[in-house]
């Protein structure tokens, strides 16, 4: 059996997007424009309510608002904010060893929503960037229309940790949704379900068992 694909999402599967924001970003704004930790949080609030679904985030976005709040110099703001090791820190602690296992027989790709630019930052100021293959690197604006659903390859693994996204999956024959529940929150029937990236390690196997024997 060749190697099998395993496409994961980005936000909340591999990284910690509280994580980056509250214990990372927040704290090195506050020292640096002197500014407090509320300020920051309204200034969120105001432009996540500017956004249809928080995937469509974008850090020229949130400067736009912060202006309104604050005197802020831009380029002090995009250097502050690109600093890799806020990224590295937020990777959640089992997705390095993890990938790395998987990586000996799988082939890893992400299945990402969200402004391109901004997901592909992330992805390499993470330290992650090495361990997918590029030509399986998937962003978009909607990532379970039709149209970009229908480009996965059957016998694909798909981790994801929004259910409405494996619940879209799982109407694509042929494809394997996993959704990560690191929430540990009630969830629908007959899905396959992880805690922690490192249960993948068992679940991939399971799925490799069930397309031989249906073979």
């Amino acid at each position: 059996m060749e190697k099998q694909l395993i496409l994961l999402d980005f936000d909340k599967t591999l990284f910690d997007v509280r994580t980056f924001f509250e214990d990372q970003l927040f704290p090195a704004l506050e020292r640096e424009f002197k500014i407090n930790r509320e300020t920051l949080e309204d200034i969120s609030k105001e432009y996540r309510e500017t956004l249809s679904k928080s995937t469509q985030f974008n850090p020229q976005g949130w400067v736009e608002v912060a202006k309104k709040h604050f005197e802020i110099d831009v380029q002090l703001y995009f250097d502050i904010l690109y600093t890799p090791e806020f990224f590295s820190a937020s990777v959640y602690p089992e997705v390095i060893p993890t990938l790395t296992e998987l990586s000996h027989d799988h082939l890893l790709g992400i299945y990402s929503e969200g402004v391109e630019e901004w997901q592909r930052k992330k992805i390499e100021l993470s330290g992650l960037f090495n361990y997918f293959d590029q030509s399986l690197v998937t962003i978009k604006e909607d990532k379970v229309s039709d149209l970009v659903i229908d480009t996965i390859p059957v016998g694909t693994i798909v981790v994801d940790d929004k259910i409405e996204v494996i619940a879209a999956l799982k109407r694509r024959e042929g494809i394997y949704p996993v959704w990560i529940n690191r929430a540990g929150i009630q969830g629908m029937p007959n899905l396959r379900e992880i805690r922690d990236l490192s249960q993948l390690l068992r679940m991939a196997e399971k799925i490799r068992a069930e397309i031989l024997q249906s073979d």
